[in-house]
């Protein structure tokens, strides 16, 4: 069945010459056009294009306006016309690993704790406190969520002066069950991330989203 033509009602001539959803969507972002609909990846948008590509061939000036409407069923019931600040703090951990010896400097049975906090592509560090197994950071850290489907990942190490860091354990959670407007205050167990990995312990985080200021 053809495109219906929106002022006469008859079938419109064949749009071979029209280009695709994701062409479209191409060539917005290389002319530098900007909107918040834009926050959609070319990979979803090519991953919905085949159910929703027919509904969207109209003019390139309605591209937009009719993507808006599609775009929070793409998006699994995400409103993608928000953007959303991630607030994470690190509060302590419990049993973790010693990894000290007089090999590395350190007392023997402790470690020399530190975490990492990574989303997306930025990445904050605690201070390292020396000589425990139950070091207590209390740092909170916010991070821009511009990718849903981006996911949080805290990593222990133990700080050593005469060699590299060793691993202590990571916990990987998804960014779109955080993004829920809920305070989440739990004790995570730490895994290990390689069948190598000697780890033990839990992490306690405390997380939450809110919409950020336009």
């Amino acid at each position: 069945m053809g495109v219906l033509d929106k002022k006469g009602g008859k079938p419109a001539p064949p749009l071979k010459s029209q280009p695709s959803l994701v062409d479209l969507l191409k060539q917005k972002q290389e002319s530098g056009v900007q909107g918040s609909i834009l926050t959609l990846t070319l990979d979803e948008i090519e991953e919905a294009a085949p159910a929703v590509d027919s509904a969207l061939r109209t003019s390139s000036s309605d591209f937009l306006a009719d993507l808006e409407l599609v775009a929070p069923k793409i998006k699994t019931g995400m409103n993608v016309t928000k953007k959303f600040i991630l607030d994470v703090t690190v509060v302590e951990a419990r049993r973790l690993l010693g990894k000290n010896n007089l090999g590395n400097g350190g007392k023997p049975g402790t470690s020399d704790p530190y975490a990492r906090v990574t989303v997306e592509n930025q990445d904050k560090r605690t201070r390292t406190l020396q000589g425990t197994t139950h070091p207590r950071w209390d740092a909170k850290y916010s991070f821009v969520i511009t990718d849903p489907s981006s996911d949080v990942e805290v990593s222990l190490w133990n700080e050593n002066w005469l060699r590299s860091d060793n691993f202590l354990g990571w916990v990987k959670l998804p960014v779109a069950k955080l993004l829920d407007n809920k305070v989440h205050d739990f004790w995570f167990q730490l895994h290990k991330r390689s069948e190598k990995s000697h780890v033990q312990g839990d992490v306690h985080l405390i997380i939450n989203s809110r919409q950020a200021d336009d």
